[in-house]
């Protein structure tokens, strides 16, 4: 691993700043980054970027195995020539080195191009503001990284935002290993936080570190004291899951977050389309697009979305602008998140999925329509 830039060592890897997790982890990234390289060669593989929680020092710890690890998935960004042609290798390096460290490895080939001219995606803005550091490469990959700002974000990013969060709880709400208490609390503590960087965003104010978004949460006072407070909680369980001591009835925390953050979440929505805060109006015709602006849900990507629906098992419902699997899934994730019986049966029709479909068909598809 090259020298540290932007105070690699200094800022840590782990909220808790657990010594030895960190040190077990920096190996772990020279390790991985030198396999990399051997992999494609110093000429190919340009810069190799650690993104994400562990960029920011914002990965949590728990202990696996009698012994404490990180908790978060490693985001990588590898900076290469030709990456469709390179992608065969990344995956199988991603693979690789998930099982060696003990945690989920993702990685995204980009060009050079790509790198100094990113898109305006909430991904990025976190890579921008502070979420990058270097594995493979010279600090000025870093440092050569264009500005971006709140300002510059289309508000639709706070909706996909929103829907990713969304769609957890939805997994969540199925039978099945998804609806183990740990992973609902996950999801629920994910919303939350979701809801809290959503309303950041919406007011223009979204600071790099989770302390302080959570200090400006506070600051705005009572109108979202309920919010702040929960966001607070979100952080705690973040830095170490294992160590959260859940409320002594589970299923009324659990009910009770879930139904603050429909709450937030339709309310947010309310704002950013100007649509009423209402599942039902989601839910019921006629349709009205929640990610208009994007390239892949414009009408002249029709035949596009039509192939995408055939794939996803729900072509029969390639109609009135539901056919983009992001607007199908929006929906299906705000009524099985946040749903009573009836807007979770119109869900299960969005997902098509019928009532008697049996628990693994539901998640196949929910998962799938996702990917």
């Amino acid at each position: 691993m090259n020298a540290p830039v932007g105070g690699y060592r200094a800022r840590g890897l782990t909220l808790a700043r657990d010594a030895s997790v960190e040190l077990q982890l920096e190996a772990g990234l020279r390790a991985a980054g030198e396999d990399l390289r051997a992999r494609l060669g110093s000429r190919a593989l340009r810069a190799l970027v650690l993104v994400g929680s562990a960029a920011r020092g914002e990965a949590g710890v728990v202990v696996r195995r009698g012994a404490p690890a990180i908790d978060n998935d490693l985001d990588f960004i590898a900076v290469v020539d030709q990456p469709r042609r390179r992608t065969p290798v990344l995956q199988a390096w991603a693979r690789t080195w998930t099982e060696r460290l003990g945690t989920e490895v993702d990685v995204w080939g980009v060009t050079s191009a790509r790198w100094y001219t990113p898109p305006a995606t909430l991904f990025w803005l976190d890579v921008v503001q502070g979420g990058a550091r270097m594995v493979v490469g010279d600090g000025d990959w870093l440092r050569c990284l264009p500005r971006r700002s709140v300002a510059g974000l289309p508000a639709e990013e706070r909706g996909r935002l929103l829907s990713n969060r969304a769609t957890g709880l939805a997994l969540s709400s199925l039978p099945g290993p998804h609806g183990e208490r740990s992973i609902r609390a996950r999801h629920a503590h994910k919303a939350v936080m979701a809801c809290g960087d959503a309303w950041l965003l919406s007011q223009g104010d979204y600071p790099s570190r989770l302390s302080d978004r959570l200090d400006r949460l506070v600051r705005v006072g009572a109108r979202a004291i309920e919010l702040a407070e929960a966001y607070e909680e979100a952080l705690r369980y973040r830095r170490r899951p294992d160590r959260w001591t859940p409320p002594v009835n589970f299923e009324d925390w659990y009910g009770a977050t879930v139904a603050s953050c429909r709450r937030w979440h339709l309310e947010l929505e309310a704002r950013r389309t100007g649509a009423p805060a209402s599942l039902d109006a989601w839910l019921s015709g006629p349709w009205r697009r929640m990610f208009p602006a994007r390239v892949d849900s414009r009408p002249w990507a029709g035949p596009l979305r039509s192939a995408q629906a055939v794939a996803t098992g729900c072509a029969r419902l390639d109609v009135e602008g539901l056919c983009h699997p992001r607007e199908r899934l929006a929906r299906v994730s705000l009524a099985l998140a946040y749903g009573d019986a009836e807007q979770r049966r119109l869900g299960l029709d969005l997902l098509g999925a019928s009532d008697e479909a049996d628990a693994h068909d539901r998640l196949t598809r929910l998962v799938r329509l996702g990917s």
